[in-house]
């Protein structure tokens, strides 16, 4: 990928012909095979049905058959009885090639930059961790969009960069991975990205709603389209968040009694609040407020 000889995309670029006998008789040839696991299947197949003629007494032919790979059976295309129905044909002596040191040192010179290269650079220029590089650079495509988002805003620091990797490698990937795609066949473009961590750092959305905002992200939607259409922008009125706040402690008072002696119980108290706001409502506001009602209230210190 990283040299431009394929694009590791499987689909057309594996043609396999597997030659499968039984001890002691002829072959077969299987064509049509166009993946690593259709060779294993369909030599599992021919390998029973060579069995299967043998246990009955049947004499194999050799012969060319077709892999159904729908039907998972192999299906006889011709049968081939002399050496010279494979068109085998001599082939000349390769002429001695001498290759200098010279001619060495060019190719190196023009050769792209290679996965290891690009490990220490992306650790150098963007601040980031063996691993997260690491991980990066497996998809030239991911790594690219990654570079072109860390570049397109000059206000990006370490903490930026630190934040699109992990968007990238987190959120995004495991809804490409869902939808079996890899980040080239959608419509997402950097700048999305870039803007969805934005809108996160200046408060205006909390990181639920942004990942909430991911699948219409790679449908080409602009995050400031999806939050307009959806409403989905977060709440910082102190007096709504109050009244949400007072709503979930009344009605959940096992938890308010918890909160006394777990602070996980408090956590859960927030969770309904969020709940109730559809994850919309300020986590730093929402927390302070509720600290500030189980006080009023003698549950807590």
């Amino acid at each position: 990928q990283y040299s431009g000889i394929s694009d590791l995309d499987l689909t057309g670029a594996v043609r396999v012909d597997a030659n499968i006998s039984i001890k002691g008789h002829t072959r077969s040839e299987v064509k049509n095979i166009n993946s690593f696991k259709e060779v294993e299947r369909a030599l599992k197949w021919e390998i029973q049905r060579q069995k299967n003629l043998l246990k009955r007494g049947k004499s194999l032919t050799q012969e060319t058959r077709h892999w159904d790979d729908k039907r998972r059976i192999t299906i006889s295309l011709r049968a081939k009885e002399f050496e010279e129905d494979y068109r085998y044909f001599p082939e000349q002596d390769l002429v001695p090639i001498t290759i200098n040191d010279i001619f060495i040192q060019e190719v190196r010179d023009n050769l792209p930059e290679m996965p290891n290269e690009r490990v220490l650079r992306l650790r150098r220029d963007y601040n980031l961790s063996e691993f997260d590089a690491d991980n990066l650079v497996i998809d030239k495509n991911m790594a690219d969009f990654y570079e072109t988002g860390a570049n397109s805003n000059p206000s990006f620091g370490p903490f930026e960069y630190k934040q699109l990797c992990n968007w990238l490698m987190n959120d995004i990937s495991r809804e490409l991975n869902e939808q079996n795609k890899t980040i080239k066949d959608t419509k997402l473009h950097p700048s999305q990205v870039v803007n969805l961590i934005l809108h996160i750092n200046e408060g205006k959305i909390t990181s639920k709603i942004a990942k909430s905002l991911i699948n219409e992200m790679l449908q080409g939607i602009s995050v400031s389209k999806i939050i307009e259409k959806n409403g989905k922008k977060r709440i910082s009125d102190e007096g709504f968040i109050k009244k949400k706040c007072l709503e979930a402690i009344n009605e959940n008072p096992k938890i308010v009694k918890d909160c006394r002696n777990n602070s996980k119980a408090i956590e859960a108290l927030i969770g309904k609040v969020m709940g109730k706001t559809k994850g919309q409502a300020d986590p730093g506001i929402t927390r302070q407020m509720i600290l500030k009602l189980l006080q009023k209230l003698d549950v807590i210190s």
